[in-house]
């Protein structure tokens, strides 16, 4: 009998964050087990949970995922470390911070010395085939390592049915054995050119509504080709032993803060708040605990079975939990936006630290540091900053002294440069990674 564990990350793009609310919680749930079963990880880029209808969102983004939804065990509150595709990938695929993994933003190169997950998974017999729908994340990174095959496009992208399609083609002429499958779907990213099917732009629109509702447009379509992935295994009755995970590896500024159409300098929720799901035989709850797409590495392995001597993460299952978790940007670039400290430097990162519902952010900027605190419960649209308030004083200390100790860390960390011929370059150049 062939096993199949589906995973399916989906980035998942999202309008305004201040119109959501943080869902119900329901309770936390053992893990899942499913020994022996294959895996499928599908990746959405640029995606935010508040966008998703299964997150509260009222725009009929997602019918596919919010049907999966009911299906799933669904994490309310997940992060990434990161606004940015390569080093939260490196993350997923690591259990570990962009500062510890040094992938720290687009360009740079995973170092060999790190043990991925599609490495665990060839170690135990898995054929390991990966799928992306972007040029700058090939396998030249240091995230192919593992991957018995790597297919990207040699442009700078490719619309996520052509990615489909080649997933599918490998489904249906793949052996027998296990195996894990990497997709990645790149269509939300900016640019918000859906399939006029898909759009919900309607003429009238102002600029900035008709941006969100074509970037609407983008995760309904990605949404379709999941669907797609998803009913193949359906059809050949495979899901009894299929575990499905949806995430993203960030988010997208729509406007909060001033930001507007990007990512990568900023550490608010719009940027940082993506959805999970995992889909196990039909296994539901909805889970309130706060993680992080470090813990996605040793959830996957715990629901497989397969011993793990390499994440320094918990599990998501895990009493242990994540306790407080910590956050940094990309290099500064938006200084008329964000008031950081100027140049596309390293040492213009910010970083963040959250613990239950407060979020501590430190931010260089030119005449010292910014500090921004905010309680997302009250405020989950990071409006008030309550730096000053009282009452926060011992959260605020505790957070102040790890995220600051944490900036140490990511400014002085190395980092691996890749060489990139100028194709890629003028790629990456074009996407706003190099300057």
């Amino acid at each position: 009998m062939r096993y199949v564990v589906f995973v399916l990350v989906f980035l998942v793009v999202g309008g305004l964050y201040l119109l959501a609310e943080y869902p119900s919680i329901s309770g936390y749930g053992d893990a899942p087990m499913c020994e022996g079963c294959n895996l499928v990880l599908v990746t959405m880029d640029t995606t935010r949970a508040d966008h998703l209808g299964l997150y509260g969102y009222d725009r009929d983004t997602s019918p596919f995922l919010d049907y999966l939804g009911n299906r799933s065990i669904v994490y309310e509150r997940f992060y990434a470390p990161i606004p940015e595709t390569n080093p939260s990938h490196a993350t997923m695929f690591t259990s570990k911070l962009p500062y510890i993994h040094r992938l720290q933003f687009n360009g740079q190169k995973l170092r060999d010395s790190e043990t991925t997950l599609a490495e665990i998974l060839r170690g135990e017999g898995y054929d390991t085939v990966a799928f992306t729908s972007a040029k700058h994340l090939n396998p030249r990174t240091g995230l192919g390592q593992g991957f018995r095959e790597f297919d990207y496009p040699k442009q700078k992208e490719r619309k996520a049915t052509i990615t489909t399609d080649i997933a599918l083609d490998w489904l249906r002429e793949k052996e027998q054995g296990r195996f894990f499958m990497w997709v990645h779907y790149f269509d939300p990213h900016y640019g918000y050119e859906p399939p006029t099917p898909f759009s919900f732009y309607e003429e009238g629109m102002d600029e900035n509504t008709g941006k969100i509702a074509r970037y609407d447009g983008e995760i309904r379509y990605v949404d379709s080709e999941v669907r797609r992935l998803f009913e193949y295994l359906e059809d050949e009755n495979l899901l009894q032993n299929t575990v499905f995970v949806v995430t993203a590896d960030h988010g997208e500024g729509l406007g909060e803060h001033g930001y507007f159409w990007d990512h990568g300098d900023l550490l608010y929720e719009d940027q940082l708040w993506v959805p999970l799901l995992i889909y196990v035989d039909g296994t539901r709850f909805n889970s309130g605990r706060v993680g992080q797409n470090t813990q996605l590495m040793p959830t996957l392995l715990e629901i497989l079975d397969i011993r793990d001597e390499h994440s320094v993460a918990p599990s998501l299952f895990s009493e242990e939990g994540r306790g407080m978790l910590f956050f940094e940007s990309d290099r500064c670039e938006k200084q008329k936006v964000s008031g950081c400290f100027p140049g596309k430097s390293i040492k213009g990162k910010s970083v963040a630290a959250l613990k239950d519902d407060v979020k501590f952010i430190a931010t260089p900027v030119r005449d010292g540091m910014r500090e921004e605190l905010f309680d997302l419960r009250k405020d989950p649209g990071e409006g008030i900053n309550r730096i000053s308030n009282p009452g926060y004083e011992d959260i605020r200390e505790e957070l102040r002294t790890k995220a600051l100790s944490v900036m140490k860390e990511v400014h002085n960390s190395d980092r691996d440069y890749i060489e990139v011929d100028n194709e890629t370059l003028e790629v990456l150049k074009s996407l706003g990674y190099v300057n």
